[in-house]
């Protein structure tokens, strides 16, 4: 999840830059918001913030829960499991 984390802030930090500079020929398709409006831009930023990290949180999420139950159960088991449910049928 770190490398994702870098990977946003990087994002955030160079489409900042990038709107700051093109700020000028952002104000034609902008309609009742000023090109240096900070909370446009807050609320824009966030909201991408945001979606970011849930498409981060997710799949880590759902990783370590999967780990985490392969680790509980021993090899053995799995094994054990399997050939008496092969011997069943």
């Amino acid at each position: 999840m770190g490398q994702g984390l870098r990977l946003v802030a990087a994002g955030v930090a160079a489409g900042t830059v990038m709107t700051w500079m093109l700020s000028g020929a952002l104000a034609i398709v902008l309609a009742g918001v000023s090109p240096a409006d900070p909370v446009a831009y807050a609320g824009a930023t966030l909201s991408l913030v945001l979606v970011s990290l849930l498409a981060l949180y997710l799949p880590a999420r759902r990783e370590c829960r999967h780990e985490r139950g392969r680790r509980q159960r021993p090899l053995l088991c799995c094994i054990e499991y399997r050939i008496k449910r092969c011997q069943s049928a």
